[in-house]
């Protein structure tokens, strides 16, 4: 039996063949499979073609777990979600998964709407990174990161994202809502394709509820509902839909405007985007 180019590799698998096996004998091949890129469930799989008509073709396939020299968990980056006058904090664990030990020697935060400090619970293996938001930080949204400094000479630094999410009274979880560019000729010879288009949000209130006095869009050939319709809710769900009557080329860019029964917001805005062409 010989060999053909094996075809259908997976990325990062090599194989070695033997030039050929004779009547009877055995052969070895060899697989090499470079798991740098690879998630920690990992699959791969060939295909090698012979000359032996019985045996045409042979389907290789390959599992493994990977597991990285430094894992993070639950994740490598720390996410907050709290209101004004809240604090939070998370805890990031630092596992070390080589015979090697690994040493924090210090930290660097990359922000100034968190705080971040390490403490080392198994020495050399196992260290918790606490991370954590005080209450005086003012509404917004944080992209920071905090750096982790280890004596290893592969991973000299650890980056680790901070997202900070400060929340005013009354939340509007988007700030905009964006259709992107949608083509008419595809909703016509697709109809049902406008009901994906939809863009949906919240309006939550922190404590008790509130009402939703009126909407209001600057945006023609858009339909706005809410969700419960009418009364007090402490979380209302406003669907942004596109008008199936009024669909011709124009741009879908303005505002929309929420007016509550709150007394420090009483009106809120949600950015609009978009174009039909």
């Amino acid at each position: 039996m010989t060999f053909r180019t094996p075809t259908a590799m997976s990325p990062g698998l090599r194989l070695s063949l033997p030039p050929g096996i004779a009547p009877g004998a055995e052969g070895t091949i060899a697989f090499q499979w470079n798991t740098a890129a690879s998630d920690a469930n990992a699959t791969a799989g060939a295909r090698i073609g012979t000359n032996d008509p019985s045996l045409p073709e042979l389907a290789f396939s390959l599992s493994a777990k990977v597991i990285s020299p430094i894992e993070f968990q639950p994740m490598p980056a720390a996410f907050f979600s709290v209101y004004q006058g809240e604090a939070a904090e998370k805890v990031v664990k630092i596992q070390n998964n080589e015979t090697r030990p690994l040493h924090i020697t210090g930290i660097t935060p990359q922000g100034t709407h968190f705080q971040a400090e390490t403490r080392e619970v198994v020495p050399g293996t196992l260290t918790e990174l606490r991370v954590r938001v005080p209450s005086g930080i003012e509404p917004g949204r944080f992209r920071e990161a905090v750096l982790v400094h280890t004596d290893h000479p592969s991973y000299p630094s650890l980056r680790i994202p901070v997202n900070v999410l400060v929340k005013t009274e009354v939340y509007v979880s988007r700030e905009s809502v964006q259709f992107g560019r949608v083509s008419l000729n595809q909703l016509k010879a697709a109809p049902g394709l406008i009901d994906l288009l939809t863009q949906t949000f919240l309006v939550k209130v922190q404590r008790g509820t509130l009402a939703l006095r009126s909407l209001e869009c600057d945006v023609p050939g858009l339909k706005v509902t809410q969700t419960p319709p009418s009364g007090p809710a402490e979380v209302f769900r406003i669907d942004v839909a596109l008008d199936r009557n009024q669909l011709s080329p124009r741009p879908l860019t303005g505002w929309m405007k929420i007016r509550t029964s709150h007394p420090r917001f009483p009106e809120l805005r949600v950015r609009v985007e978009g174009e039909l062409r």
